[in-house]
């Protein structure tokens, strides 16, 4: 069984709006708008019933904890940072993806 289209739409925007707010620093409202959103408080309510948490604290999140895949530093550099951010988010939940 498929889901609806407004819920894959809102899942495809939530999806986009994610990228841009782990490597823009577009303010939400931009970042609404450039998802497809006229209004912010749209955006933020279906970005919220996705995926649990506000568009703010996604950024938050997402700009605290070591990336993934961050191929530009060193694996001792990256030991390092993450050895750092560690105890900065020892206490967070982990980021829900899509």
């Amino acid at each position: 069984m498929g889901v609806s289209f407004s819920v894959w739409n809102a899942t495809i925007r939530v999806r986009e709006a994610q990228r841009l707010l782990e490597r823009t620093d577009f303010q939400i409202r931009e970042v609404a708008a450039a998802v497809g959103y006229d209004d912010v408080t749209t955006f933020e309510r279906n970005f919220r019933r996705v995926l649990g948490l506000s568009p703010r604290a996604y950024r938050i999140h997402a700009t605290t904890l070591p990336a993934e895949n961050d191929w530009k530093t060193s694996n001792a550099e990256r030991t390092t940072r993450t050895a750092e951010k560690t105890t900065r988010t020892a206490d967070r939940e982990p980021l829900p993806r899509l």
